[in-house]
């Protein structure tokens, strides 16, 4: 029989108990009351008297005594001491006792898991912080392999087995390849690799596994982009010469004018489509933003007509229309234009002039943030409108290329958000793609083999005081066998 005693009304109550308390052994003691009824279990069982009543309030004034009182003391070992402001319910305390308890009996440890324990070789990949001006979240980093003969090794052929992690080297993330060859026993390709942050201190590592032969493709367009990307055009033909296809999960796949018109062709990031400036456009069929507030509009373009009296479209969702959005060439000199108008027709435009350059690719941005419409040009801000405000249907439709004189010339990796880009991030996508060599850093191929552990190696870098021999800082070098040694550095014994 125990009994439970608080400060709150005289008197005590008591409850016969379901199991024995045995001398020399741990038993879980748990008390619990709800206005004045008092309940009381041992490991994890309720007493079979059931709920018992208690008169006044549940109060415990200080002093407080654990294992001992004025009069009569506990005579053992505490552990695990809990004060709640709430009544645990039985089901609550019968798995607090068997959790402590039966540990090994109701926890149940499956087989190692690590995602990538079938791949043999990986990379580090460093991504310079000197190249990031603000911290970057879910972006779409450029990986580009040129010649690498490691890949070209042991990667499948197909790019397959390809695989990104984060920095811990098991955090999977999403990708989409963009191209991938073997040649001459070097791999080429480019892979957009969405991050979770970019760090402007730091930068970012992430892994680059490969060399599993047995592995399905692993990438994931849709999920390699965020959600505010509304459609990412990288401009090849797929899945035929009359269409190019957007990589979100949105699904503005675009209709080309006719077969090969405008043309695939070599570009900036693996193949763009070249425009005749006569009559070759794509067409996606439905808006690509629909009701936006911010919006952002980028693509690579190599102009091979400007300035020559043509209003020369290169983005529009249908001009003519409100609720709407444009970008131009002017039909006078060397002038880029962006406007908006909005659904009572209320229109803006800002321009730039001197940006467009014939003889190479040069990287264009178009924001939106709720106020103010600005032009950036290969990273860097050009030009700031007035403000407009309003709400915008964003057109019934989407064209790369359209007007009465299309545009003319080369044009990649065409995009729309629903978001306004900051300069950081427009000037970062900028860097990453042009210079991606500089801010990427790519380190030796790595055996990641499970071989079992052969041996392990311990240095005492500085002792503790006598009564404590083993504490201080220390650290342990494990050799796996796979000719790497992985450094160990816990902080004290």
């Amino acid at each position: 029989v125990l009994s439970f005693e608080d400060d709150g009304g005289a008197g005590r109550v008591y409850f016969t108990l379901a199991s024995s308390i045995v001398d020399g052994q741990w038993h879980q003691l748990t008390v619990t009351r709800i206005a004045n009824s008092v309940r009381m279990y041992v490991n994890g069982l309720e007493s079979t008297s059931g709920a018992q009543t208690k008169s006044g309030n549940a109060t415990f004034n200080s002093p407080s005594f654990y294992g001992a009182a004025a009069v009569l003391s506990h005579i053992g070992m505490v552990d695990e001491l809990r004060f709640s402001s709430v009544a645990r319910s039985a089901a609550w305390l019968k798995f607090e006792y068997r959790n402590m308890a039966e540990a090994d009996n109701c926890l149940a440890f499956g087989p190692d898991q690590t995602p990538l324990s079938a791949w043999k070789y990986r990379k580090q990949i460093h991504i310079d912080p000197a190249y990031v001006d603000a911290d970057l979240e879910e972006f779409p980093v450029l990986v580009y392999f040129n010649g690498d003969a490691d890949l070209g090794a042991h990667a499948l052929s197909t790019g397959y087995d390809i695989r990104f992690t984060a920095g811990d080297g098991l955090g999977l993330l999403k990708h989409e390849r963009e191209s991938w060859a073997v040649s001459g026993g070097r791999a080429y390709g480019y892979f957009w690799v969405r991050v979770p942050l970019v760090s402007a201190s730091a930068g970012a590592d992430i892994y680059v596994y490969y060399g599993n032969p047995a592995a399905s493709d692993g990438q994931d367009p849709a999920a390699a982009w965020a959600d505010d990307f509304k459609a990412v055009w990288h401009l090849w033909d797929d899945p035929d010469t009359s269409h190019v296809a957007d990589s979100t999960a949105n699904g503005k796949n675009g209709n080309k004018t006719a077969a090969g018109a405008p043309a695939e062709s070599d570009a900036l990031v693996g193949k763009g489509q070249l425009f005749d400036g006569v009559d070759d456009r794509i067409t996606v069929g439905s808006s690509v933003a629909p009701n936006f507030a911010q919006l952002t509009l980028s693509a690579w373009l190599k102009p091979t007509a400007f300035g020559d009296g043509s209003f020369r479209h290169v983005l529009e969702s249908g001009w003519a229309n409100n609720g709407t959005y444009v970008v131009y060439f002017y039909n006078t000199g060397n002038t880029v234009s962006f406007g908006i108008k909005n659904n009572t027709g209320s229109a803006r435009e800002v321009s730039a002039s001197g940006l467009l350059d014939s003889g190479a690719f040069g990287h264009f941005v178009f924001t939106y943030d709720g106020t103010y419409l600005r032009i950036f040009h290969n990273g860097e801000l050009k030009a700031t409108s007035d403000p407009l405000t309003g709400e915008f249907s964003g057109g019934a439709a989407f064209y790369l290329g359209q007007s009465t004189t299309d545009f003319k010339g080369y044009m990649d990796e065409a995009r729309v958000a629903a978001v306004a880009r900051s300069a950081a991030w427009i000037k970062f996508e900028y860097r990453n793609i042009k210079e991606a060599g500089n801010c990427l850093v790519v380190l030796p191929e790595q055996s990641v083999s499970k071989s079992r552990l052969q041996s392990l190696q311990f240095q005492l870098a500085s002792a503790g005081p006598d009564s404590e021999p083993l504490a201080g800082t220390w650290s342990a070098v494990i050799n796996n066998g796979d000719g790497l040694f992985h450094p160990f550095h816990p902080t004290s014994v």
